[in-house]
């Protein structure tokens, strides 16, 4: 079993997400922003982030620089997923991302399928 760290500002998606993700065996920490994110970070281990992008008080590519200048959270797997990525996902990929699924485009069994191939051996 794996431990994740879903950001995601949407309750209602990230709702989903987490029982999606639960249901195959991985367990599942939720965050609103970065800001929480980073706080959960302090307390957790996780195996793998996913990561939404568009978020308020501090967005994933924030998120992501923060997070990767801390040696014991710089190699994290990341999983992008995000609704409208553009010039935060340009700033993002900077950041050592593992892979991007579109909101919208792709499925919850789309970001099941990429959270898998991300998380280490």
């Amino acid at each position: 079993m794996s431990q994740i760290l879903l950001v995601e500002d949407d309750a209602d998606t990230a709702a989903a997400a987490q029982a999606l993700l639960r249901r195959a065996g991985h367990e599942v920490t939720t965050a609103a922003n970065g800001n929480l994110a980073l706080q959960a970070l302090t307390q957790l281990k996780p195996d793998l982030i996913v990561l939404d992008l568009m978020m308020p008080q501090m967005d994933g590519a924030e998120f992501l620089q923060i997070m990767r200048s801390y040696r014991r959270w710089g190699s994290l797997p990341v999983v992008v997923w995000t609704g409208n990525p553009g010039e935060l996902l340009d700033k993002a990929r900077f950041q050592g991302i593992n892979s991007v699924v579109i909101k919208g485009k792709a499925t919850y069994n789309d970001l099941l399928d990429a959270v898998e191939h991300a998380i280490p051996a």
